[in-house]
């Protein structure tokens, strides 16, 4: 609490002994008014009494601090969602009037909360807080399987080969991995490749497509691997008969 040391020093006029205080000379007083009764003796051993008041104000600022009371921490310093910050104020004299209310954090990439500042019942203003700067990424960075398609046919030997997109905006691209599974030892059947890619704020991504690959010479139904390659009639029926020469297949003549 803010005090003040009082020395009293008032004595009644004529007084032989005292004066005698409620509050002894040199007390130290609590904040607000406070009443002082003092009393004294003559030699007749006549009392009179007196007494005065002691204002004791405040005059200390209060305190105000700013600190993240909430938030979801990614990784490489970055949060992956909305921050919360929470202001703490203290006062030590006649007490916290106003402190302000939490400020959230939302805004993606850099964003930082204002300067606040309390104010004690004396009327005393804080200096202003300290401001809490964070990065905030909250969105997945946007990943995509490249070459081979969703749902497509292909020959061994002749299929696109399996790749991953990805950006990221806010942190940026930290990792783009892929990996295919399925098949036969000879790359032969159903296959999966799937694209994982992460940013540098921890969020992750995935992506996968999922394609088959035909031994040649083996028939497809599916209507997938023409609209890929565009082959023409000749051409598959190089791919589906392999009986033949190449030559006689495609309608060529020996020369």
């Amino acid at each position: 609490m803010a005090l003040r040391i009082v020395v009293l020093k008032r004595a009644l006029r004529g007084a032989t002994g005292g004066p005698d205080c409620v509050q002894a000379s040199g007390s130290t007083f609590p904040l607000g008014e406070t009443t002082v009764t003092c009393t004294a003796s003559d030699a007749a051993h006549n009392t009179g009494s007196s007494s005065f008041k002691v204002t004791v104000s405040d005059t200390i600022k209060p305190t105000i601090s700013a600190a993240i009371s909430a938030g979801t921490p990614g990784s490489k310093g970055w949060y992956t969602g909305p921050v919360t910050v929470h202001f703490t104020c203290a006062d030590t004299g006649s007490g916290i009037a106003t402190c302000p209310i939490d400020q959230v954090l939302s805004s993606e990439g850099s964003s930082a909360s204002t300067a606040q500042a309390s104010t004690d019942n004396a009327g005393n203003t804080s200096g202003p807080s300290n401001v809490i700067s964070v990065n905030i990424d909250s969105v997945k960075p946007a990943v995509a399987v490249t070459g081979v398609t969703n749902g497509a046919s292909y020959f061994v030997g002749i299929v696109p080969a399996a790749g991953n997109a990805c950006t990221d905006e806010t942190s940026h691209v930290a990792s783009s991995t892929g990996t295919t599974t399925g098949g036969d030892a000879n790359g032969v059947g159903s296959l999966t490749y799937t694209a994982v890619c992460s940013d540098l704020a921890g969020n992750i991504s995935k992506a996968a497509a999922q394609y088959t690959v035909n031994k040649r010479g083996s028939s497809i139904a599916s209507s997938n691997v023409i609209q890929t390659f565009g082959f023409t009639a000749a051409l598959r029926a190089v791919l589906s008969d392999t009986s033949a020469p190449a030559s006689a297949q495609l309608g060529g003549k020996k020369g």
